[in-house]
This record gives structure tokens, C-alpha cells and sequence, in this order.
């Protein structure tokens, strides 16, 4: 009886031994078909994902000016907002009445852009500003906005592959969201700093000159990191010629077949394998 209940539990202990083992190598095939899964977004989905983020960071704004001490400024802005410290507002003030022809009923009032603001602070619903630049002194209850029209925005990558490759698409995806109006490329990868790939293309001075030349004040820097067959491209979006960054973002990225001819015929697809 002793040998028959030894041989029983021996049994039982070998069985649950087995199911473990099975459960053990079940779970280990699901999680490397799901580590397999995993991919990286395609270059045209990743750069449009990208361009709707970054309007995201410009909503059609409009508020009052609450106070004023020296160049620092409290702002109304009627509530939340999505918009992040270091975007440019239009300083707006309201001039003489238009009347409609016939009725000679008041249908407006003219506005006169006199100045530049920055947000500078978001806490909540309170927001404060510092002046940039004023035509006319900017004084309590002037009006700003940051309107829906097409913003100018510089897009500007470091090489010739990274504007092959992204900055074309890119650029291409920011215009479509009918927010930017994009200048891509203008000047060269050179204006930027070192050509060597991966290296931080962020010089203060040649960015300051290149919103100067181009009468933009937003700049999109890009450059890239390739180990084919993916990439990781990182974003620099910064407001001239007070270089202050907005954002900086990185995205990995699968490349397409249509990179990998682009790569190919430049002769550089040896060297990012």
C-alpha cells in the first residue's frame, strides 16, 4: 500500500511537473511571436504622425493682456489652451470703426498688428508672456492671437540622405495639414554645423541668421541615425532668433523599399547595414 501511494504521488508530482514545463514553453513561444510583431512604423506613417503632433502645438489662440510689469506679461487666454511656452503671438490694436456702405451700421473695427509676444508659462488657466518686439507699447487690454493661417516654418535637415529620405516626405505631410507652410531645405545641410551624421545639428548664431534671411521665426531641424533596415530621426523644433526649443522628440522608424533604393543608389547602403 506504502509502494502503491508513493507510486500515486510520484505520478501526480511528475504530471504537474510536466504541465508546468508545458505552460512554460507555451508561454515563452507566445511572447516571442509577440516580440516579433512588434514593428516599427513605415517612413510615410511615422513623418505623418509626426507633422500632426506638431500642430497640435499651435492651436488658433486669441486672448487680452491682463498686466503689464516692465517686459513681463499677464495673459487671458479665456480658459485652457494647447498652446506651449515659446509660441509667438500677433499683439493686435483695435483702430477706427468700418461701416457697412449702405446702412452706415458700424461692421468692425480695423486692427493694426503692433507687436510680438512669447508664452513664456502655462499653470493651469494662468498664463504669462514676455514682450519680444513692439512697434507701439503694448498695454493692458491690447488683443493677441495666433491665427489658423498657414505658419512659415523652415524645415532643414542635416544631410542630403536625412532630407532625401525624410525631409521631402515631411515636408510634404506638414503642408497637408494645412497648418505650415513649409521652406524646406534653404540653405543646406552646412548652415547647420558638422555634416557628421547623429551629431546635434543646433548652432545658435547660423540659426538666428537663417530665420533672419528667411523672415521665419519657427525652424524644424532634423537628422537621423540609420542601422538599416530602420532609423531614428530626431526633431528639433525651435522659435528664432531667441533659440527656444519647443520641442525635441525622436521616432524610430522601419525604412521602406523605396529608402532602400534611395540608400542604394547613393552608394551609402553598406554603410548603414
Amino acid at each position: 500500500m506504502q509502494q502503491g501511494y508513493f507510486f500515486i504521488r510520484q505520478k501526480k508530482k511528475f504530471i504537474l511537473v510536466f504541465f508546468q514545463m508545458f505552460f512554460l514553453i507555451l508561454l515563452f513561444n507566445v511572447s516571442f511571436v509577440f516580440a516579433e510583431e512588434v514593428e516599427f512604423p513605415e517612413t510615410q506613417i511615422a513623418l505623418e504622425d509626426i507633422s500632426h503632433v506638431l500642430t497640435t502645438f499651435f492651436p488658433k489662440t486669441e486672448g487680452r493682456v491682463v498686466f503689464r510689469e516692465a517686459n513681463q506679461l499677464m495673459l487671458d487666454l479665456g480658459g485652457k489652451t494647447q498652446a506651449v511656452p515659446g509660441v509667438l503671438f500677433s499683439v493686435l490694436r483695435l483702430g477706427p470703426p468700418f461701416f457697412h456702405p449702405l446702412t452706415q451700421e458700424i461692421m468692425g473695427y480695423s486692427e493694426s498688428e503692433i507687436g510680438t509676444i512669447q508664452l513664456d508659462e502655462t499653470s493651469g488657466e494662468s498664463f504669462l508672456g514676455i514682450v519680444v518686439q513692439e512697434n507701439d507699447p503694448i498695454k493692458v487690454g491690447d488683443k493677441f492671437r495666433l491665427s489658423g493661417v498657414n505658419l512659415p516654418l523652415a524645415l532643414v535637415t542635416q544631410t542630403e540622405i536625412d532630407q532625401e529620405l525624410f525631409g521631402r516626405k515631411l515636408a510634404m505631410a506638414l503642408e497637408e495639414t494645412g497648418r505650415f507652410r513649409v521652406i524646406e531645405n534653404p540653405l543646406g545641410p552646412t548652415l547647420i554645423g558638422s555634416p557628421q551624421r547623429g551629431a546635434n545639428p543646433l548652432d545658435a548664431e547660423a540659426l538666428r541668421q537663417l530665420g533672419k534671411n528667411l523672415g521665419v521665426h519657427y525652424i524644424l531641424l532634423l537628422n537621423s541615425k540609420l542601422s538599416y533596415p530602420h532609423a531614428e530621426v530626431d526633431f528639433q523644433l525651435v522659435v528664432v532668433p531667441w533659440n527656444h526649443l519647443i520641442t525635441k522628440m525622436s521616432m524610430p522608424i522601419k525604412l521602406s523599399e523605396e529608402d532602400y533604393y534611395i540608400l542604394n543608389e547613393n552608394g551609402l547602403i553598406q554603410m548603414v547595414q
